[in-house]
């Protein structure tokens, strides 16, 4: 589940879907327009594992914040590790 939460890192959250569809896998992109809040929330309702959120603290770093719904787990990761 691919979650941006900035209008700063739109472009980078497009490519980072492009490149992960191009890779074979299957990626849900919230790109809406609403709150970060109401896509939090609506990410734990669907339960996707696997949470990648992009913002404007990442633009240009080549990281995205991967967080683990099973274990909890929240950190950063190069994009390229993805």
């Amino acid at each position: 589940h691919l979650v941006n939460v900035s209008k700063e890192s739109a472009a980078e959250a497009a490519a980072l879907y492009s490149s992960l569809r191009a890779a074979g896998r299957s990626v849900l992109f919230d790109d809406r327009e609403v709150s970060a809040g109401i896509k939090f929330s609506d990410a734990d309702l669907i339960g996707i594992t696997t949470r990648l959120v992009l913002s404007k603290r990442h633009v240009g770093t080549g990281e995205v914040e991967w967080c683990d719904r099973m274990s909890g787990a929240v950190r950063s990761r190069g994009i390229q590790e993805l």
